[in-house]
């Protein structure tokens, strides 16, 4: 323990000279570990040695000096000058001046963006000074991305409730679509199956999927009210339709097409039913 009180002896000396001697650096060179011990570390020794306030500065400043120059000394944000700080806090509670010109010597000093105060330095401010301002546009920044996320939330919020709604006005639009479909279909289907026949095939906003499989009763396909013309119109409809139904309504309107084209052909007819 004399060994360390010693070495704790050259460091405040360092701090009182706001520089390190020649001949301390072979030995404090190789004292990096001093700068990463705990906060406990620190007050036992401000309380065994029975530092003043003004010792316990410049033993700050030293252990700052020598971070700075040596190799090995980094403390980040565990370093020495920051538990040495809070206890000048302490001591300094009624002199915020003092205190104040303490943190400007260590920004200027100091190469470790967590000293004095234990949060990182936005900006590496090298004054008190710089230190606010930098702090004062990091708050603004922090405070700028916390109202765009919170922008994003209600955004977010928002487009969910359109969604919804549009959802709600889609499914509303469905039932009347389908409520539409519904009552025309029963209108529809009783009207005589020839008419329904050539009203699908000359339908010209939906295809003949719209109607039910009932509309399609096939032996209604040779009625004298069914012109060729009609019967090509609605083969034209069904013929890139699958299905065992569509396939079966194809090749019987094949064969009734080329039946009455033959028999155009042999009659020497040249007009047509309907």
């Amino acid at each position: 323990m004399n060994e360390e009180l010693r070495q704790i002896q050259m460091l405040i000396d360092c701090g009182q000279k706001g520089s390190i001697p020649i001949e301390y650096h072979e030995e404090l060179e190789k004292l990096g570990h001093m700068n990463r011990m705990p906060p406990r570390f620190w007050e036992m020794v401000c309380y065994s040695l029975e530092l003043q306030t003004q010792s316990v500065i410049d033993l700050l400043k030293g252990m700052v000096l020598a971070e700075a120059q040596f190799t090995g000394w980094s403390g980040g944000s565990a370093a020495a000058g920051i538990w040495l700080y809070r206890i000048l806090q302490n001591r300094l509670r009624d002199d915020q001046d003092q205190l104040d010109n303490i943190a400007d010597w260590v920004l200027q000093h100091s190469d470790n963006p967590w000293e004095p105060f234990g949060t990182h330095n936005a900006g590496s401010p090298r004054s008190l000074k710089e230190y606010y301002l930098y702090e004062e546009a990091f708050q603004e920044w922090k405070h700028d991305i916390f109202l765009k996320e919170e922008m994003r939330k209600h955004y977010g919020v928002i487009k969910r409730k359109r969604q919804a709604l549009i959802h709600q006005a889609s499914l509303k639009e469905q039932a009347i679509r389908s409520e539409t479909r519904n009552q025309f279909l029963g209108e529809f289907m009783e009207l005589d199956p020839t008419l329904r026949l050539y009203f699908i095939a000359r339908d010209d906003k939906f295809p003949p999927s719209y109607y039910p499989e009932e509309c399609f009763e096939l032996e209604y396909l040779d009625s004298e009210l069914l012109n060729t013309n009609v019967l090509i119109q609605l083969y034209e409809k069904i013929k890139n339709d699958r299905g065992k139904k569509w396939r079966e309504l194809r090749l019987l309107l094949e064969k009734r097409i080329a039946t009455r084209m033959k028999y155009k052909s042999r009659s020497g007819w040249t007009g047509d039913r309907f």
